[in-house]
């Protein structure tokens, strides 16, 4: 199996596992290709190989401003910049609230959380 076939699997593999209310975490290796559109700054939607066509990713430890709301744009475009730079890796272990894959996003030695905090962007996510 090649290495598309491998992401696939992984991919199908994800959405059993994040739905589910399982003790294990799955990690992903994902390139630009996979990322359908950026929500705003610490969500975006991915493709998906298993049920859905679809599923929204919710950047873990992070809020960034909503639509409309001062900083917003600048957040969105951020990440959008940062998911497209080249591959990236997914770790998921849960949902959120709103059905959302709740995820870690890293490059190498890079996290996106982090440079959105660093970059003035965001605050650290503290529930409501």
């Amino acid at each position: 199996m090649g290495r598309m076939g491998r992401t696939m699997e992984l991919a199908r593999f994800l959405v059993v596992a994040a739905g589910s209310t399982s003790l294990f975490c799955t990690t992903l290796a994902l390139d630009p290709s996979w990322v359908l559109r950026v929500k705003d700054g610490d969500t975006f939607v991915i493709r998906n190989a298993g049920i859905t066509n679809s599923e929204d990713v919710r950047v873990c430890c992070v809020d960034t401003p909503e639509r409309k709301a001062p900083g917003f744009d600048d957040a969105t475009a951020f990440t959008d910049r940062w998911l497209q730079a080249g591959p990236f890796t997914l770790t998921v272990c849960k949902r959120d609230s709103f059905g959302r894959l709740l995820g870690t996003v890293t490059r190498e030695d890079d996290n996106l959380a982090t440079a959105l905090l660093a970059a003035g962007l965001a605050v650290p996510y503290t529930r409501k």
